[in-house]
């Protein structure tokens, strides 16, 4: 929740003294241009016959109420006064460039006349209620007041960035206190929501098509900012709710080093209250592994050369799976909801994680159920046999009906689920369990039905809200997004992006039905402001304290450049996995013939070709020409599960582009970067038909680096081919049944990951 228009006043608020256009140094002599009378000291302070200062966290504050989506105006009666703002800068978090500050202002409002006038001036042009504005003023002004403004108070020193989050937390209090009992609106509810985060360490993002460096200390200052607005319990603790809808602690650079232990205490930092699972099963088995090197390499003069061989860490056994993500949760601070797998040995959830949860926010009791898409399943190896999926709806219905029985044990008045589903599932299962929109309220009486008031949403790495929201701020909701097609504005979904880029603040108004009702209130406005972490929002402390901890030991041997890049490398999944990309190419190019060697020792010829799905590519930024870290390269191969060598027939390799094509156009994990074939398909065609011939290629000897056709595949050939996968594929990871139970080559117990393929290839050395 933040006031659509923020305004300044200038004297002892912006500066730290009054000041007045007849005591400019020149005095008496003042030209007619102000700025002509005056001498800049520094950054911070100006000269007339005295000095003045613009207070120091005025340039933050500028920025903060801009980041937020706000408008900026300058309220006062001190003439001319408005353009000594042109002398000040700081960042605009749109354009991540310092401009003058007199140039973010929207509303310039400095004439000498009651400030009333200033604010019916502001609301004629804006139309915004007057209830949407705040004031920050070192006097108080009963006459704005009147108007519904919120007037904040400055000290006689003037405004520090303290005093003006205390007056956003003073605006904040004051809507939730003063909702219309007209309206029927009896609560306010803010929730702060983001999902699936993986880097925690510095990424590489873009913003407004400029690449910034963003990580999770800057994230957490932004939901910092946004609880810190919220009114407290008289438990002392905020009155509002930070919901995460999963995964978190795999994959990442990080995690392949800890295990997604250093995830525990970041997770903790930033005070999440309830959490659904995503992503569980590692993709590691390092049992038979008794060391771990990485050889780290520097460029000198544009020439690769070797460093001494470092040990990185040393492992014995590592849990993985189910065992791994139980002994993680443990060390998280909040539940874990898995409300539609059973575990049939015991009837109930997975140990650990929780069916339901009930917490009190605002005076009301809320419910809440986490469910996972089935689809989701078919992702993770190593699904436990006694683990049953059951149906979202069937679940959500059962669920609500606990939650909201009156003579029940927990008396909910509302119920909100916390799905890790891709968009058309979460659209369906929104409609299905009545989480509607007010507008489509009009038409369908949710009161008497069970069900869930509203989905808060992961999985797909993208930020995108539903239609059904009356308002949000920062993204267009009419903006086209694949697979949410069927979104007609009837249901309210909330899905906040990937790895802390983002984060969702929702503000629902509730308002109380008949009594007797099912559902005791429903929802009657939906608004929102999507948050962007920006290279320029300020570091929390206290999370750049757990991230030093935990991380430190790592990140300088993370920082060694590897090699040198000559075109951009896009990593976002809406790019990698709908097409042919640069990254996969060059990925699959180097692990081709890393087994060559050792398949002529068996007695086979080299690798035919290489089939990677893109879900193994991660780190959903972009890596502009340059130098490519080892850090960058553990971010976009997280995944330590070794690359292996299959072999099969013709039908097999068909089988395996088929499967690797049939989800698309949905941005699945199973798309496929190759390398030593060519591919024709056609995307229009049914899944499983869509694949119209398979060339091996080779490289033509004329021509360095092009590769030419060399023998086609056809379904009815007979001989073998040998294909190098990984063993996450190999057992059906990502979708590809077709591999399971095929013949290795290279099998897991002596293969190696993708990182540290590419890592020798670099070096100059085979596997």
């Amino acid at each position: 929740m933040f006031p659509k228009l923020v305004a300044l006043n200038t004297d002892t608020t912006i500066f730290t003294a009054q000041l007045h256009q007849d005591v400019w140094e020149t005095g008496a002599i003042a030209t007619a241009d102000l700025l002509d009378s005056i001498r800049k000291v520094d950054k911070f302070t100006l000269a007339d016959k005295g000095k003045t200062n613009v207070n120091s966290d005025t340039p933050r504050i500028v920025t903060d109420i801009l980041s937020k989506g706000s408008s900026l105006a300058i309220v006062s009666q001190s003439n001319h006064t408005n353009k000594l703002l042109c002398c000040f800068q700081t960042v605009n978090p749109k354009s991540g460039e310092t401009e003058p500050m007199i140039k973010l202002v929207r509303y310039d409002e400095v004439v000498d006349e009651p400030k009333s006038e200033h604010f019916k001036r502001i609301h004629g042009w804006t139309q915004y209620n007057y209830t949407d504005m705040v004031l920050f003023d070192d006097e108080v002004q009963e006459h704005i007041s009147d108007l519904g403004v919120v007037v904040h108070k400055c000290p006689t020193d003037g405004l520090s960035f303290e005093t003006y989050m205390k007056g956003i937390a003073h605006w904040t209090e004051k809507q939730s206190n003063d909702l219309a009992p007209a309206s029927g609106l009896s609560t306010k509810l803010c929730i702060a929501h983001f999902n699936d985060v993986y880097q925690v360490g510095d990424q590489k993002v873009k913003v407004d098509g400029k690449q910034e460096t963003i990580n999770v200390t800057k994230f957490a200052h932004t939901l910092a900012t946004i609880s810190g607005s919220w009114s407290k319990r008289q438990d002392g603790k905020k009155d509002g709710l930070i919901v995460f809808s999963g995964d978190l602690f795999s994959p990442s650079t990080e995690s392949s080093v800890t295990r997604g232990k250093h995830m525990a205490p970041v997770i903790n930092g930033l005070g999440v209250d309830v959490a659904c699972v995503g992503g569980f099963v590692s993709r590691l088995d390092l049992s038979q592994t008794p060391d771990i090197h990485f050889v780290l390499q520097e460029i000198t003069n544009l020439t690769l050369v070797r460093r001494e061989s470092v040990t990185v860490v040393h492992v014995t056994h590592v849990e993985l799976g189910v065992p791994q993500l139980q002994k993680l949760i443990k060390d998280t601070s909040f539940p874990w909801l898995l409300s539609n797998v059973v575990d049939e040995k015991t009837g109930k959830v997975p140990d650990t994680m929780a069916e339901l949860h009930v917490l009190e926010r605002a005076g009301i009791r809320i419910g809440f159920i986490g469910l996972v898409e089935r689809e989701w399943i078919a992702t993770v190896t190593g699904w436990p046999e006694n683990y049953k999926w059951k149906d979202m709806v069937e679940v959500g219905m059962e669920l609500s009906a606990v939650l909201r029985d009156p003579s029940g044990e927990h008396k909910c008045d509302f119920v909100i689920a916390v799905t890790h589903s891709r968009i058309p599932n979460d659209i369906k299962i929104a409609r299905a369990l009545g989480a509607l929109s007010p507008k489509a309220q009009e038409n369908t009486d949710i009161s008497s039905l069970q069900g869930v008031d509203i989905l808060l949403g992961g999985h797909d790495h993208i930020y995108w809200i539903s239609k059904g929201v009356d308002e949000w701020i920062g993204y267009d909701i009419n903006s086209p997004q694949e697979g949410a097609e069927d979104d007609q504005g009837d249901t309210l979904i909330v899905k906040s992006g990937t790895d802390f880029q983002d984060l969702s603040e929702v503000i629902l108004e509730l308002k109380d039905t008949p009594a007797g009702s099912v559902r005791r209130k429903v929802i009657h406005k939906v608004s929102g402001n999507r948050h962007v972490t920006r290279q320029t929002t300020p570091v929390d402390e206290a999370m750049k304290s757990i991230i030093d901890s935990e991380l430190g030991t790592i990140n300088a041997a993370m920082a060694e450049p590897i090699h040198i890049t000559e075109v951009q490398l896009d990593v976002r999944s809406s790019f990698i996995r709908l097409q042919e990309s640069p990254i996969g190419n060059w990925i699959a190019d180097c692990i081709r013939h890393a087994y060559d060697e050792a398949l002529s020792k068996l007695g086979y010829t080299k690798t035919d070709c290489v089939v990677a799905c893109c879900g193994d590519f991660r780190g959903d930024g972009v890596y502009e020409p340059g130098f490519f870290t080892l850090k960058n390269l553990m971010t976009v191969l997280p995944y330590d599960d070794p690359t292996i060598v299959v072999e099969l027939d013709a039908n097999g390799l068909w089988d395996t582009v088929e499967s690797g094509l049939s989800r698309w156009p949905t941005q699945e994990g199973r798309f496929p970067a190759v390398s030593g074939m060519r591919v024709t398909w056609d995307s229009k065609k049914p899944a499983g038909s869509r694949v119209l011939s398979i060339w091996l290629t080779e490289q033509d000897p004329k021509k360095p680096g092009v590769p030419v056709d060399k023998e086609e595949v056809k379904r009815s050939s007979t001989r073998k081919y040998l294909v190098m996968v990984g063993e996450y594929m190999a057992q059906g990871g990502d979708g590809y049944d077709v591999l399971k139970g095929k013949k290795q080559i290279i099998p897991a117990e002596n293969g190696q990951s993708k990182s540290a393929l590419i890592r020798k290839f670099l070096l100059g050395k085979s596997a």
